[in-house]
């Protein structure tokens, strides 16, 4: 299988468009044989998975939130140093095709951080599937990528290492006997456990760009005698303010599967067996300023681990329908609300013109319009909001919107859509990029050729608008030939001078607008 592996990350290693990685196949195999090469407690791979750094974890952030602007080109260059790459990946058992993207560590990288699949038509926006421990829990990982891929979540997250293939223990709350033998911390290989790692990054990042960001884990466990089938939990022994999404799942298993047995500990309040409440992303979610050291003092429904027993549920993989049926039912439909058709930009003498078409709209707000700049060829600054254009609310014929920036200096800039519903919910376009060149003052530039027969170019700018004349005269001032004599707009331009009907020698053109005034020389020859 690793060597299966081996030859298809060669293939679409070949293949290069738009500084991403093309591929195409059948994903969920592919994903099983991602999942049959991850490192685990053996001798021979232990302790494979290192930590990553701070500045790769704000990397790792700024490449998320890259593909989902759908900017991704940038992505898949920003994650290089980091040992990945952004693969789109065309879905050949799914009719039609169905195209997804994937960040995935390069065939020589070292740095067993997870898989990460996203969804660019997912018809859940505000849902992420997450399979902290595909190995030591079997089965999760394809069970997670089956439910991310069956109710068209927005993304899916696979840890790359196995929860105890480190040796080095996370300072984060919580203890487990799972990588010991004997209640020890969590290792800092536990993705759902560990503050150093780019679930949790990840995490934060996705709720800082999706609102109201929904997180569901998928775990399993070994069956006690006095066990259920299933613990759910929503991160706390609290009951969730706002929709509880667990009880619905609860509610809707039971119609998949009546036998099932359930303990929820917000519910069952003296249940404390794999209760979920110092799981990181669930303190995140549930909205504790430090998820690292201290449990949630409130549950927002928005998280939901889930323990499962192994037989009925997880395995065989024709149960996992069970859990994906179940939070279908739950978690509703929510496909992208507005779609554009089209978002461009152009340049003008002073200013950048942004135009952009709706196909359809269903409780549109409107557009923030952002920009960012260039700090220096490689930096970027941060973005900025110029301005907000009103929606049309609902509406299923096109729509088409402009934005005008007037306030742009020389040089290049970035610009995207913020696009917002009437409930909050936003979702960022693609980004566009231009470059402009702001005209500050009068030039008149010396034709080109020079000598020339029978034809040369003249160029001028003009900062302002106004009328303008330029005309050719002889050595004796006779005016001989008159190329402008109009009003212009602000701007460069250029004119041709023909003169084949005059004699060679030297002659002189003069531009004049306003109370602007230059001239040059041109010699005419055989």
């Amino acid at each position: 299988m690793r060597t299966t592996l081996l030859i298809i990350i060669t293939l679409f290693l070949l293949i290069n468009i738009n500084a991403q990685v093309i591929s195409s196949g059948n994903l969920s195999t592919f994903v099983d044989s991602l999942i049959s090469v991850i490192p685990d407690t053996s001798s021979l791979n232990k302790n494979k998975y290192i930590a990553p750094s701070a500045l790769e974890r704000a990397t790792f952030a700024s490449v998320l939130t890259s593909i989902i602007a759908e900017q991704y080109a940038t992505a898949h260059t920003d994650a290089g140093p980091l040992g990945y790459q952004l693969i789109q990946y065309s879905d050949t058992s799914e009719t039609p095709n169905k195209t997804y993207y994937l960040l995935l560590k390069t065939e020589v990288s070292s740095n067993y951080w997870g898989s990460y699949f996203f969804n660019p038509s997912s018809e859940r926006q505000r849902l992420v599937i997450q399979s902290p421990h595909p190995v030591y829990d079997t089965y999760t990982g394809a069970q997670g990528f089956f439910i991310f891929k069956n109710v068209g979540a927005r993304a899916f997250f696979m840890a790359g290492a196995h929860r105890c293939n480190s040796s080095s223990t996370s300072t984060c709350d919580g203890t487990t006997t799972v990588c010991t033998g004997s209640t020890s911390s969590f290792m800092i290989s536990d993705q759902a456990h560990s503050e150093e790692s780019y679930f949790q990054r990840g995490t934060e990042t996705l709720a800082g760009l999706i609102s109201n960001l929904i997180v569901i884990q998928v775990h399993g466990f070994s069956k006690q005698l006095t066990d259920p089938d299933v613990i759910m939990s929503n991160g706390t022994r609290i009951n969730p303010s706002g929709t509880d999404y667990l009880d619905n799942i609860k509610s809707n298993l039971l119609v998949e599967d009546n036998t099932l047995t359930f303990k929820i500990p917000n519910v069952d309040t003296t249940w404390d067996r794999l209760n979920g409440t110092t799981n990181l992303q669930g303190r995140f979610i549930n909205g504790s300023g430090d998820p690292c050291g201290t449990a949630a003092s409130a549950s927002s429904g928005r998280f939901i681990h889930i323990e499962q027993k192994k037989d009925g549920l997880r395995n065989p993989s024709s149960n996992w329908s069970k859990l994906a049926n179940a939070i279908s039912n739950s978690i509703p439909l929510e496909p992208l609300p507005v779609e554009i058709n089209s978002f461009t930009a152009s340049a003008t003498i002073t200013s950048v013109v942004l135009m952009w078409e709706t196909a359809t709209e269903v409780s549109n707000y409107g557009f923030y319009v952002e920009r960012r700049t260039h700090q220096s060829n490689a930096v970027l600054n941060n973005w900025g909001t110029l301005g907000f254009v009103l929606g049309n609310g609902t509406s299923n014929s096109s729509k088409f919107y402009s934005f005008t920036d007037t306030s742009p200096h020389s040089g290049q800039y970035q610009y995207r859509l913020k696009q917002m519903d009437v409930d909050g919910q936003f979702k960022y376009s693609r980004v566009i990029e231009v470059s402009f060149e702001k005209i500050l003052h009068f030039e008149l530039n010396q034709n080109y050729p020079n000598p020339f027969n029978p034809e040369t170019t003249i160029r001028f700018q003009i900062p302002q608008s106004g009328n303008v004349s330029l005309n050719v005269y002889d050595v004796l001032g006779r005016k001989i030939a008159t190329l402008v004599d109009e009003y212009k707009l602000a701007g460069k331009y250029q004119v041709i001078f023909n003169g084949k009907e005059l004699a060679s020698g030297v002659y002189f053109y003069r531009l004049q607008s306003g109370n602007f005034i230059a001239e040059k020389k041109i010699v005419l020859i055989e």
